[in-house]
């Protein structure tokens, strides 16, 4: 007979699990709501914060549907300075909320209430702001829709700010979290290698970019604040790769390609969509122009501007999309809402140009196969330049930290916006296409593991059918990778325990971090149950919640219902990673 649970809870350790891709951190922060009120009703809303970093990347809300009506919204966030009449420092990417965008339903239900859905804006470029200071976030709802719900705390939970009703403040606090840039790091594509160092040039980790179907080189990359990396990935038949959190995957668009020049090949991230030149090529490339992929898939891939043959395109920090139709110097200034050409400019049919980018005001900087890199105002006109080497190859720009430059031979420049190299290192030993990245603050799953597994353990579970057997690990297991979620219909998990020699009635808890806070918490169990045999059960994932890996705690427990932290005594825990898609 087993012994009773006698080992209680010894403290919490910290797991830190691999997100290596997440580009920003956590900046200011308040996560406990019990009510919600109307942010049209009582409009002016928002919630006024004391930042800690320099840049902000977004701001992410808890909303619900108020229903009624059948409608959706249209929805933005103005972060404003000192208070609600202050000035307007950075306006948010404008969101449309489909009707019913936080319950389980198709659209057009007609329905208020449900769980509230996490929201994130992010501001066109990263908002500058100052350390120490009071800003407030405001909520701007469109009125003709039929009604949004923020969710706040009755209490001074946040104690650097609270919340704006009707343009008044209070001490209440919204639920809201403010994202900034992660450590800025460099990003590689090379040999179809991926690989991270840091702005001194110090190496920090590789991963192998998968070949596409026809084993093609891969290009150019760029990392989305959100949702991971993103690689050019081919030439005549390109694949669009993207790696988050150890996850590989792609996808691709008909007629898409570049013509097979070194240095061709663009891509650009700008809110949820993800940008990438399309050349005319005689492989079945004949189409032309730029194609947009949506992040979370929500629209399906579209090509603009069929007539334009591009070879690089860029999102400027000032909103735009700036593409290069050629090696002269020709650049059109692209609306991402319309995308239509707003402007063209001809920076010079001598300067070989391979790669632009612009900064907040629009100033435009190109890097040339001739090895200069030029420096022009927002009209067009020649403002400066400095010969760096052979063959460059490709450009980014950080508002921090200014101008990443790479070429042909594997060297990359560390470049301030008046041209001063501030660093120079050789990172790769051929051709490099180079990005800025943010290694965001990883979030921590605290341990959690059974202290004894002689008589009971986690034999094996199956998620959608694929089996994952792991028999006894002492107590707890930690895998590599996992099985998909399915984003649209209900997902199936079969829990199976292993014995030594009598067959236990075990209690079952299984967790999902939807909201990927590092937490899992009493809302996000998938799980809960108790039987001495097979479990076999189904669950669905809320909506709006982005694609991407997802970490998911699986724990059995003898004596009682297992916590979400904390050892135990008779029984296993174990932890992996999900791919929602």
């Amino acid at each position: 007979m087993k012994k009773e649970y006698f080992y209680w809870l010894l403290g919490f350790l910290f797991l830190l699990l691999p997100f290596t891709a997440s580009a920003y951190q956590i900046d200011q922060a308040q996560t406990l709501a019990n009510n919600s009120f109307s942010a049209q009703a009582f409009a002016p809303v928002g919630q006024s914060f004391v930042p800690r970093q320099n840049h902000l990347l977004g701001v992410t809300l808890k909303l619900t549907d108020a229903g009624g009506a059948g409608m959706g919204n249209w929805m933005k966030i103005q972060l404003r300075r000192d208070s609600m009449d202050g000035d307007v420092v950075a306006v948010s990417q404008e969101r449309y909320l489909e009707d019913c965008f936080n319950f389980i339903a198709d659209p057009g239900c007609g329905l208020g209430g449900g769980n509230p859905a996490e929201v994130t804006f992010l501001f066109v470029s990263p908002a500058a702001v100052i350390v120490g200071e009071t800003y407030v976030m405001e909520l701007v709802v469109d009125p003709a829709g039929d009604g949004v719900n923020v969710s706040y705390h009755a209490a001074d939970v946040y104690s650097d700010g609270g919340y704006y009703r009707q343009g008044v403040p209070y001490l209440d606090d919204l639920w809201f979290r403010t994202l900034a840039p992660g450590t800025a790091e460099i990003l590689v594509s090379s040999a179809n290698q991926l690989q991270r160092f840091s702005l001194d040039g110090q190496w920090l980790g590789s991963e192998a970019i998968p070949a596409n179907g026809a084993m093609e080189s891969a290009r150019d990359l760029i990392q989305h604040p959100l949702q991971g990396i993103w690689v050019f990935n081919g030439t005549f038949k390109p694949e669009l790769s993207h790696y988050w959190e150890g996850i590989w995957t792609s996808q691709s668009f008909a007629g898409w390609s570049t013509p097979n020049n070194l240095s061709y090949g663009g891509i650009a991230s700008l809110d949820d969509f993800i940008y990438v030149t399309d050349g005319s090529t005689s492989q079945g490339g004949a189409a032309k122009g730029i194609v947009r992929f949506h992040v979370n898939d929500e629209t399906p891939p579209a090509r603009f501007l069929a007539d334009s043959d591009y070879i690089d395109i860029t999102a400027g920090l000032d909103g735009k999309l700036y593409a290069l139709r050629n090696t002269y110097g020709d650049l059109d200034v692209i609306d991402p809402h319309t995308m239509t050409v707003s402007t063209s400019f001809d920076l010079g049919h001598t300067s070989s140009s391979r790669a632009v980018v612009v900064d907040t005001a629009g100033e435009i900087f190109m890097a040339s196969w001739n090895g200069n890199l030029y420096h022009y105002d927002a009209t067009g006109q020649l403002l400066n330049s400095v010969m760096l080497g052979s063959d460059l190859y490709d450009i980014d720009v950080h508002p921090e930290h200014g101008l990443l430059v790479s070429n042909r031979w594997g060297q990359v420049w560390l470049v301030d916006f008046a041209l001063q190299v501030t660093a120079s290192f050789p990172l790769a030993q051929e051709g490099a296409f180079v990005a800025f990245g943010e290694a965001g603050a990883a979030p921590e799953h605290c341990v959690s593991r059974g202290l004894n597994t002689h008589y009971e353990w986690i034999e094996a579970f199956a998620l959608n059918g694929v089996d994952v057997k792991s028999g006894d690990n002492q107590g707890y297991q930690k895998h590599v990778g996992g099985p998909d979620l399915h984003m649209q219909e209900p997902n199936t998990l079969l829990l199976t325990p292993g014995f030594r020699d009598a067959a236990y009635s075990e209690y079952w808890s299984v967790w999902l971090d939807i909201d990927r806070d590092g937490q899992f918490e009493s809302d996000e169990r998938i799980v809960n149950t108790r039987s001495n045999s097979p479990v076999l059960t189904t669950f669905d994932v809320p909506p709006n919640v982005p694609r991407g890996p997802i970490a998911m705690r699986i724990a059995m427990r003898f004596d009682a219902p297992p916590a979400n932290c904390g050892e135990f005594y008779y029984g296993e825990v174990e932890d992996l990673i999900v791919n929602l898609r």
